[in-house]
């Protein structure tokens, strides 16, 4: 993998000139330009497709990275990290990308402010963002296209939810109240039969439970039916699609029972739902797309992602297969005709599992949901962070050696470089792999450099390395 450094590890040399000034330069790299995964934590929020490459959104949470990022996927789950734009800098929460025909448009609130961008193809940025509506917050997991204007579901401060029907340029062709007083969790959901759309949306909880709705909405954005699809006791996620003539919903339920995760039909023209079809227990956030010949639903557990074939009859459900088997949450999915994109959050890398540290990944899947190729890619690059350099000299010639960050561990690669009295460098040569980012390591000049460091937070037994002008040798306890 490439990867590009934050902070280039440089040299600078100087001379004191007879009066006791000081000369510095020239400025010598030391580090190569590396790309590594961001420290901190990135959360996918929205993935499209053009009906061959896809274009994944992610939030980046780092402070000083803040803001939403994209990047172009082609058509073989290929990702380059030249490929990453940044679409806006600040804190967001969430973020929605959808296909308009020509460009891909990207929604986020900032400050209570929906924005919109619009970026082409290539996945370069079209112009400046552009103010959609103000005192309102785009639910994103619910923007949704069909291919001639766009729904953009909003909640007020009330909090109400409306549904905001724009053309792909952004312009308001209507704003519709769908509800009043909802909950404003991730079961707000849209999808969409080519013409008109099916919101999806809870009720707040209260002692009686709380309720799943649907709202058909015709291609003018006017609302035309409400209808309940399920009731629990606390329902948190849901997520909704449309293919071969019907929708199909899947649904997290809890309460009183264990949580599960339920997959149903429902009707285009009524809303009326069929009997929910069990999919698993102790599992969350559900996610449902369509093939071409049958919904495939998804959902995260602590064993990795799974993944099923929904038929839409509702019955006959195939045993579940495997996306991956690592810590994840936040899947998103897109179907572009042969297949399907999988983006999730893998949670593995920080200190702890859970813990502060996120990355996102990606995987090309088949039909059926199984992998596609060998590996998951990594979505979101940053430049590498270096940290904590120490030099020695002996006057001919210096050492110096830095820790280089690539997860949110505590720990990195120690590396060291030789320096010539010309100012010459040599390529980096990594020494150590687990040398702790709590304390700095030092350089002693003798007979010979040796570079001294912690090996991990939890003990304070050292190592220490020759450097010689030739060699690194093995370590020494």
């Amino acid at each position: 993998m490439a990867r590009r450094s934050l902070f280039l590890v440089s040299t600078i040399f100087f001379a004191f000139t007879l009066d006791a000034a000081l000369l510095f330069g020239p400025e010598r790299p030391l580090s190569p330009i590396d790309y590594a995964p961001p420290l901190g934590t990135q959360l996918p929020s929205s993935i499209a497709t053009d009906g061959n490459e896809f274009f994944v959104v992610w939030v980046d949470g780092m402070f000083e990275r803040s803001g939403i990022y994209g990047t172009r996927v082609t058509a073989a789950g290929e990702i380059r990290p030249e490929s990453q734009i940044v679409i806006h800098r600040g804190a967001s929460s969430e973020a929605a990308v959808v296909w308009s025909g020509n460009a891909y448009l990207v929604f986020w609130t900032d400050s209570s402010t929906i924005m919109m961008a619009k970026i082409s193809r290539e996945g370069v940025l079209l112009g400046a963002p552009r103010v959609l509506l103000e005192r309102a917050g785009v639910m994103g997991g619910a923007v949704v296209t069909n291919g001639t204007h766009v729904l953009v579901p909003y909640m007020t401060l009330s909090p109400d939810l409306h549904a905001l029907l724009i053309d792909n340029d952004g312009g308001i062709l209507s704003d519709e109240v769908v509800a009043r007083g909802t909950d404003t969790n991730r079961a707000i959901k849209a999808a969409t039969d080519g013409s008109s759309f099916v919101l999806t949306w809870t009720t707040r909880y209260s002692q009686h439970g709380m309720q799943l709705f649907a709202s058909r909405i015709n291609a003018q954005g006017k609302v035309e039916r409400d209808r309940q699809l399920i009731a629990g006791d606390f329902i948190d996620d849901a997520d909704i699609a449309y293919g071969g003539g019907t929708y199909a919903a899947v649904v997290r339920l809890t309460g009183s029972v264990p949580q599960h995760i339920v997959a149903m039909t429902v009707d285009r023209q009524t809303l009326v739902p069929a009997e929910p079809v069990l999919l698993d227990a102790q599992s969350h956030e559900p996610a449902i797309a369509y093939n071409g010949s049958t919904f495939v639903a998804y959902w995260s557990t602590l064993r990795g992602l799974r993944a099923t074939t929904f038929p839409t009859s509702g019955s006959g459900l195939p045993k579940s297969v495997i996306v991956n088997s690592v810590v994840s949450s936040s899947p998103r999915f897109a179907w572009n005709g042969r297949n399907f994109l999988a983006v999730w959050m893998d949670q593995t890398r920080g200190d702890a599992v859970y813990s502060y540290g996120t990355d996102v990944f990606a995987q090309l899947l088949d039909s059926s949901g199984i992998p596609a190729v060998p590996a998951p890619s990594l979505v979101a690059f940053a430049p590498a962070t270096q940290v904590m350099p120490a030099i020695a000299t002996s006057g001919a010639e210096s050492y110096v050696v830095w820790v280089e960050r690539t997860t949110d561990k505590p720990a990195g690669r120690l590396l060291a470089a030789r320096v010539a009295a010309d100012g010459g460098t040599e390529v980096p040569l990594e020494i150590a792999g687990n040398a702790t980012v709590a304390v700095p390591p030092r350089i002693i000049r003798g007979s010979s450099a040796r570079a001294i460091h912690p090996r991990s937070r939890q003990t304070r037994l050292r190592r220490w390395w020759h450097l010689d002008a030739s060699a690194i040798s093995w370590p020494c306890v």
